[in-house]
């Protein structure tokens, strides 16, 4: 199967998302122009299965009433070269995603995080630049396993934070692989019993 390509389009003053990409791999978003748009700038949603090929580079995104770029379920993907400026919730936004490369955006003025990986595994980060996000006062936060981050330009707001892999549950966990630096919280814990 052939790449599709959503490209070169003016998307401007719309309730919606500017481009909402579901359920499907292999696609290249690139060089589009997005302002004015009531949910995300672009929007790759997959769920339950990870899709991958998936390319966003080279967009121009302002004001957005969700995030800028926001990406779920995808691996060996890239969100690349993007400009980003004022969005409602974050710039950039990859969740539950595997190999993935976030390199060489330009992302400003976003109510909450400038850049955040979140539940994901392996990727990359570098040579972005975010400046003066919003409330949170985080430039980038990264709360995943094999990640990379260098040469991230970051002011007007907190460097950075990192963290690792997380887990949430009511019992303590009794078997599954976890690294240096993982987190579980242990969400019911008894009196008098180990935590």
């Amino acid at each position: 199967v052939g790449f599709s390509e959503i490209s070169s389009n003016t998307i401007s003053n719309i309730t919606n998302d500017g481009i909402h990409v579901f359920q499907t791999g292999r696609v290249n978003v690139t060089g589009n122009s997005i302002d004015t748009v009531g949910g995300n700038g672009v929007y790759v949603q997959n769920t339950v299965t990870k899709r991958p090929s998936i390319s966003v580079t080279e967009n121009t995104i302002r004001n957005a009433g969700g995030s800028g770029i926001r990406a779920t379920y995808f691996q060996q993907s890239a969100v690349a070269n993007n400009v980003i400026h004022t969005t409602a919730v974050h710039g950039i936004s990859i969740d539950v995603s595997t190999d993935v490369g976030v390199n060489g955006n330009t992302v400003r003025d976003h109510v909450v995080y400038g850049i955040i990986v979140e539940d994901s595994d392996t990727y990359a980060m570098a040579g972005n630049v975010v400046h003066g996000n919003g409330a949170s006062l985080v430039g980038y936060y990264l709360l995943s396993r094999g990640q990379v981050s260098r040469a991230n330009e970051v002011t007007g707001c907190v460097t950075a934070w990192s963290g690792t892999y997380r887990l949430y549950q009511g019992t303590a966990p009794a078997s599954g692989t976890w690294q240096v630096g993982d987190i579980v919280y242990y969400t019911a814990p008894a009196t008098g019993l180990p935590i």
